[in-house]
């Protein structure tokens, strides 16, 4: 069966899987971070650079020699930073073995002269795009193969802040087709509302009282609020940690003043109140400029996916169930999830012609909304048998064990854990790790919390049905700390 890499590109990350022919996914992460290739850099002194999450402040703080937002920027212009992204994509190729093809899906973030820099840049690495498929159509794609939906022409609007911006969806799917209808996009709505509170507030606090930055340049001060929400999820942890404290005083910088100190205090309760009133933005953009100004009513969609952890803040979420109620559907933030959905057919796409990534199969072939489509239904059509299809050779089975030592495993080996509960409410649950040596697992996937990429480090090596195991858990390169499952009911290995 067929082995196909599928990419996820976002303005500052690339996401790597393996699709094989039965449909399971296997993430590629990165050797640096974990799931995600970041795209900031620093040069190496070799006539290279080396990427990594690590080198986003020093990209922000203006040090030399490091870069980042280079989609952006390549899309402007800068041609030089192909050789910072061939540091990513020829590390990508180098994990790639047996691989028939390449998916491919961007972020509307991105926009075609970097598209087709990233293209050209696979090329370089050896790999070649053979199909680019809508980021929306994969997301509503995998939500119809997850509920076992057989769609004919049935509405789902997606949306996303899987990057920096806001990007919302509707589409159409019938059959294995999926066509984007309309879209619409807000710049800088990727961020959770209250780290975005939180960083303008201090920037434009410090700003008014120091004139750092002129008021007019509107791209400095975008540059600089970027900057601080490192600092913004610090403050955020502060008061986590602190009920009881309304108030933090705290020091910082601006990039081109480094060396002067700003003092700054903040209120919990107006960080609060700026955050509610940005998070009302999201539904209000998502039922007028989407919806209402594209003639679509909620009573017309089958679903509303949201994706991203943005959307995942409560009060965001509850903005958008006010209006779609039980239609709302939130997943995880994390894109793997969804890398089932790259694939539309069984059959190989057409061949193509030139080096540069492909047009994606949406464009030019846009449904008409509701209003304008045809009356006349198309007649339904007779079943067909589908042909015979080679049988593949029989793959390894998990086998149930009464005891794991994780000691003895050996790299690659895939681990089961079964942790049904039968209390009301519960039920099925599991987790599914790879061994990748060194007592460290690959989260590959789960029911619960964890997602698919995430480095998962057992506290414990010796694991018995009736334990909960706790995890340290690693995302993109950070911390996200402690997990325990439920009580395993039964662990299988292959």
């Amino acid at each position: 069966m067929d082995n196909i890499l599928a990419l996820f590109v976002c303005d500052n990350y690339i996401q790597a899987a393996i699709l094989s022919g039965d449909g399971t996914c296997k993430p590629l992460p990165s050797d640096r971070d974990g799931g995600r290739y970041y795209l900031y850099f620093k040069q190496n002194g070799a006539g290279g650079y080396d990427y990594g999450f690590q080198y986003l402040m020093p990209y922000r703080n203006g040090e030399a020699g490091a870069e980042g937002d280079v989609l952006q920027r390549i899309g402007e212009g800068r041609r030089d930073l192909e050789l910072a992204l061939y540091a990513v994509t020829s590390a990508i190729a180098a994990k790639t073995t047996g691989v028939s093809r390449c998916v491919a899906s961007f972020s509307d973030n991105v926009d075609e002269p970097a598209r087709a820099a990233v293209g050209e840049s696979l090329v370089r690495s050896g790999l070649q795009i053979s199909t680019r498929e809508p980021l929306p159509s994969v997301v509503a794609r995998h939500f119809a193969k997850s509920r076992g939906m057989l769609c004919n022409n049935r509405k789902m609007a997606v949306v996303e802040t899987l990057g920096n911006d806001l990007n919302m969806y509707i589409v159409n799917i019938n059959g294995n087709t999926c066509d984007v209808l309309a879209k619409r996009n807000a710049e800088g709505l990727g961020v959770d509302p209250l780290a975005r509170a939180i960083a303008q507030k201090i920037v434009n606090t410090v700003n008014v009282n120091a004139h750092i930055i002129a008021p007019t340049d509107s791209k400095a001060l975008s540059a600089e609020i970027l900057r601080h929400y490192s600092l913004s999820e610090k403050v955020v942890a502060y008061f986590d940690k602190n009920p009881n404290k309304d108030t933090i005083k705290l020091t910082t910088n601006f990039a081109c003043a480094p060396t002067q100190k700003y003092p700054v205090g903040l209120s919990r309760e107006e960080l609060y109140a700026d955050a509610a009133n940005f998070a009302r933005q999201y539904s209000a953009l998502f039922s007028n400029d989407l919806l209402a100004a594209n003639g679509c009513r909620v009573i017309d969609l089958e679903t509303i996916i949201l994706v991203g952890n943005t959307l995942e803040n409560p009060s965001v979420l509850k903005g958008f169930q006010e209006i779609g109620g039980t239609k709302v559907v939130n997943f995880h933030g994390d894109f793997m999830a969804f890398m089932d959905g790259m694939i539309a057919a069984p059959a190989a796409p057409a061949a193509v012609t030139n080096n540069a990534a492909p047009a994606e199969d949406s464009e030019g072939t846009m449904f008409q909304m509701a209003n304008n489509a045809p009356s006349k239904p198309e007649p339904s059509k007779p079943p067909v048998t589908p042909p015979t299809q080679p049988v593949a050779p029989p793959q390894p089975q998990y086998q149930q064990v009464m005891q794991l030592d994780v000691n003895t495993l050996k790299n690659g080996a895939l681990i089961h854990l079964d942790t049904f509960d039968s209390t009301p409410g519960k039920g099925a649950a599991f987790q599914e790790l790879e061994y990748q040596g060194g007592g460290i697992f690959l989260v590959i996937g789960s029911s619960r919390s964890l997602a698919p990429g995430d480095i998962a480090k057992p506290l414990v090596s010796s694991w018995k049905p009736g334990m909960q195991l706790d995890f340290m858990i690693t995302r993109d390169g950070k911390s996200i700390g402690k997990f325990r499952t439920r009580p395993v009911v039964k662990i299988s290995i292959k």
